[in-house]
């Protein structure tokens, strides 16, 4: 781009001005972030250029953060914070004509976790947790993480509680729960669920009682948990307490039932059980 100097004269310093296709926004990922700002965020599009100035705007231009090139059809910047509320994206590179985002962004307070019921679970996974806490957002990226692990099935029930299923791990231990709205932005975690080894029946002792319940059967097997509060015994379909004798015994008495068999599986929590199927006779 050349100026003139004088009169109808112009220089000819050689310095050139990149004309550029128009870019193009097709969405932004995550939708929504804690206000404390930090999610990154990527932009997802075409015809996206490498030039030396490339930024986004979260809302209004004091709210502009530097943008790094991924590729021509993506480039994620790293939300500034900003109160709870939704704002647009838009993408510039000259910081002066922006293209907007047609999803907009969404601020929200920062998850927080308060307790956990049960705290404990087998290693085997598949505890339905029930999360108490604040800032609980209805949003499909909603996760919990058990340390590491990730879980695989989140229910939202209100902005205070949630119920996570948890996932497996591959030894016993305590670890940190914590929850992001956006499945990325995880908060600082004040809340642990400790994994216990997996319990099973090997035996009961007696093996049969009467319809009418009453009996007391001692069940024996491994990995009972001897500070449990929630032990129970399942017989079918009806579940009682138990009493931790030791953790390889435990013992309950049957309830009423009807005649003949039913699997007689234990839990430490009342709510993950065994599936030895060990069976114990309802006898008339």
């Amino acid at each position: 781009i050349e100026g003139p100097a004088s009169g109808v004269e112009y220089s000819s310093d050689g310095v050139q001005f990149t004309f550029r296709a128009p870019m193009h926004v097709e969405s932004v990922s995550p939708a929504l972030g804690p206000e404390q700002g930090g999610t990154v965020v990527t932009l997802a599009g075409a015809d996206f250029a490498m030039p030396e100035t490339l930024v986004c705007e979260f809302g209004s231009q004091e709210l502009r953060v530097p943008a790094r090139w991924i590729s021509a059809a993506a480039v994620a910047c790293v939300a500034p914070a900003h109160q709870p509320a939704t704002v647009s994206v838009r993408l510039s590179t000259n910081g002066q004509q922006f293209v907007t985002a047609p999803t907009t962004f969404a601020y929200h307070a920062e998850a927080s976790v308060l307790s956990l019921d049960p705290a404990s679970g087998s290693v085997n996974g598949g505890t339905p947790v029930v999360v108490r806490g604040a800032g609980f957002v209805d949003d499909g990226a909603l996760r919990c993480r058990f340390g590491a692990a990730l879980s695989s099935a989140v229910v939202f029930e209100s902005a205070t509680q949630i119920t996570c299923r948890a996932p497996a791990q591959s030894e016993p231990g305590t670890f940190e729960l914590a929850v992001a709205n956006n499945g990325v932005d995880f908060a600082a975690a004040s809340a642990r669920f400790e994994y216990r080894a997996a319990m099973r029946v090997d035996s009961v002792a007696p093996r049969s009682g009467p319809v009418t319940g009453g009996t007391r059967v001692v069940v024996s097997g491994g990995g009972f948990a001897v500070a449990s509060e929630r032990a129970a015994c399942r017989f079918g379909e009806t579940v009682v307490s138990a009493d931790v004798l030791d953790t390889a015994t435990l013992a309950c008495v049957a309830p009423a039932g009807a005649e003949g068999v039913a699997a007689l599986e234990v839990s430490a929590n009342g709510l993950d059980f065994t599936a030895s199927g060990v069976q114990f006779a309802f006898e008339p």
